[in-house]
């Protein structure tokens, strides 16, 4: 999507940070931070520093190449997945035993139905090409959750379509076998505070 785009520009461009993208995410960026950007594969590992190694793997989404990530430093892991529709079985073996999982849950059922967005619209943004609502999210979470998991971060909740209270606690009831957990939303307003994952000999 060009809003996402145009970030990882303007990030790259504020702190001459390198990006990795997939091909057609690198080609879209356009020649602004070119030399600054590496080209992954979906599914193939790559290392953007020592000690660290990211798997990209695609998600059903309606904007090309559009990939979930696993991202593991030492023993520690950190699953990524927004923008998809469906959560299908390779994702959920991508987001297994993770001790950090940032999640995307996008809009509430009702609120969609009874919003002002058109038909067309709402059609995608429920379709197995469009977002997870907070009811396939917190399946999805339930199904994910374990002993090594430490934190949430419940991620891309609509404006619109949905409210913090109801993507949180869709989150909260996934989690209720598991109340330890740390559940976070990530505001779409401000960044997220920087947060530092703690290595767990749990495997």
């Amino acid at each position: 999507h060009r809003d996402h785009i145009r970030g990882a520009t303007d990030f790259c461009r504020r702190n001459k940070a390198r990006v990795f993208a997939v091909r057609r995410t690198a080609r879209a960026l356009g020649t602004e931070c070119h030399k600054r950007i590496t080209r992954v594969v979906p599914e193939r590992w790559f290392e953007p520093a020592d000690g660290v190694r990211v798997l990209p793997v695609p998600v059903p989404h309606d904007a090309p190449d559009t990939v979930a990530l696993l991202v593991e430093a030492g023993s520690t892991r950190y699953g990524h997945a927004t923008d998809l529709g469906a959560p299908e079985g390779t994702i959920r073996e991508l987001l297994t035993d993770c001790d950090v999982l940032y999640l995307e849950f996008n809009y509430d059922s009702e609120l969609l139905a009874s919003g002002d967005y058109p038909p067309m619209l709402k059609r995608r943004i429920a379709s197995d090409r469009g977002h997870l609502g907070n009811h396939q999210a917190s399946e999805l979470l339930a199904t994910l959750a374990g002993p090594r998991l430490r934190h949430v971060f419940v991620a891309h909740v609509s404006q619109a379509n949905n409210t913090a209270d109801l993507a949180v606690g869709a989150a909260r009831r996934a989690l209720t076998a598991w109340p330890d957990v740390e559940i976070e939303l990530a505001r779409q307003e401000r960044p997220t505070a920087t947060f530092t994952a703690q290595e767990t000999n749990t495997r």
